[in-house]
């Protein structure tokens, strides 16, 4: 079985949360923009280099805020979610290296917090989470989100 580490980056501006919009097999859905490491890479650096060619925003990164596992039969992963703070660059749909021609990056957007669970947003752990945590500015340090099998579902 293979281990897997994710990352995922929080970016907020006022009120809303930057998203991307994914094709996947059963459905669009909205998730946080982010991959996977590359070979001698940190997971800061992973970080900035996903936003950045998902986004076309330069970034730093602030502190990791989430931990959380993900598993299929075949594979488990672990993802960990960045809080990052914006330095530059103009928002556009990036292009994702992972997928060559098979583009599954179909746009990226801000959204009213107040509005994130009206749509297809993945990881739904971070839906009860997410509103407590940014009013307290991540104040509680790294949060365990827990272990879940993918697609997202039950807790194990």
């Amino acid at each position: 079985m293979n281990r897997n580490i994710r990352v995922s980056v929080l970016l907020f501006r006022d009120n809303e949360l930057l998203i991307v919009n994914m094709k996947r097999k059963e459905s669009n859905c909205y998730v946080l923009p982010g991959g996977g490491l590359e070979n001698g890479e940190s997971i800061f650096e992973a970080g900035i280099r996903e936003v950045k060619e998902e986004t076309n925003l330069d970034i730093s990164i602030v502190k990791i805020v989430y931990i959380k596992e993900l598993y299929t039969n075949e594979d488990e992963a672990i993802d960990i979610i960045l809080l990052g703070k914006i330095n530059g660059g103009e928002l556009r749909k990036g292009f994702d290296p992972e997928h060559g021609d098979n583009q599954v990056l179909n746009g990226v957007l801000w959204i009213k917090m107040d509005n994130l669970n009206q749509i297809n947003f993945h990881p739904k752990q971070l839906m009860n989470r997410l509103n407590l945590d940014m009013n307290n500015n991540f104040q509680d340090g790294t949060i365990y989100l827990g272990r879940y099998k993918y697609p997202e579902g039950n807790k194990s």
